[in-house]
């Protein structure tokens, strides 16, 4: 399942302040984003998954699994 979401098309699910305590201040809940890499399994998270809205080439941010909430 780690590498299947990848490229998939998401929405994240979490309150403003879970994004502010990883340090991401530029998406906000309900932002549809897209999956474009695993970035491994963090203790306090669990799986997370570097995601991009498009906006910035090169740019994404990482962000729980559980926080995402998967397009199909």
């Amino acid at each position: 399942m780690k590498k299947d979401i990848i490229g998939k098309q998401a929405i994240i699910d979490c309150l403003t302040e879970q994004l502010r305590g990883l340090g991401i201040k530029d998406m906000l809940p309900g932002k549809e984003v897209t999956i474009i890499n695993y970035n491994g399994n963090l203790e306090q998270f669990g799986d997370c998954y570097e995601v991009s809205d498009g906006m910035f080439q090169n740019i994404g941010y990482v962000v729980p699994l559980r926080w995402l909430n998967i397009i199909e």
